[in-house]
């Protein structure tokens, strides 16, 4: 990010380069486990569907063991075609978060819709005898 504003000698002015559109995209891509991070990648490129089949493929499925849960955001390239079945040949579960127009989806959201229904072991009430 090229700087607004610089310090100089009074009467003098601050003279700095700033590129111009040369800079290169590096995308990193890895997977957390509680112990840290696991099967990092770089690449100079935004990630694409084929990059993506590739991490999976080549740095991702080696690290994992039956039983792991991965999860992953909606982006159109955690979609393409082979990711889903390279990570469940490795014995894992492939999970996507949901979006934000759609909790409702899998039950994460429930009750909302009748606000009137009492809920909790309070009734919503914060404390008991409150009212």
């Amino acid at each position: 990010m090229t700087r607004l504003y610089g310090r100089a000698v009074a009467g003098q002015r601050v003279h700095e380069a700033t590129p111009q559109s040369h800079w290169k995209v590096v995308t990193l891509i890895g997977a957390l486990r509680v112990s840290g991070v696991v099967a990092p990648m770089t690449v100079e490129a935004a990630t694409d569907g084929e990059i993506f089949l590739a991490y999976v493929e080549h740095f991702l499925c080696p690290e994992l063991r039956p039983g792991d849960v991965v999860v992953m955001d909606n982006l159109s390239a955690h979609k393409v075609d082979g990711v889903r079945q390279l990570i469940e040949a490795m014995g894992a579960k492939l999970l996507y978060l949901l979006t934000r127009s759609e909790p409702h989806r899998k039950g994460l959201v429930q009750d909302q819709a009748n606000p009137a229904r009492p809920q909790g072991p309070f009734h919503g009430n914060p404390r008991p005898g409150h009212h």
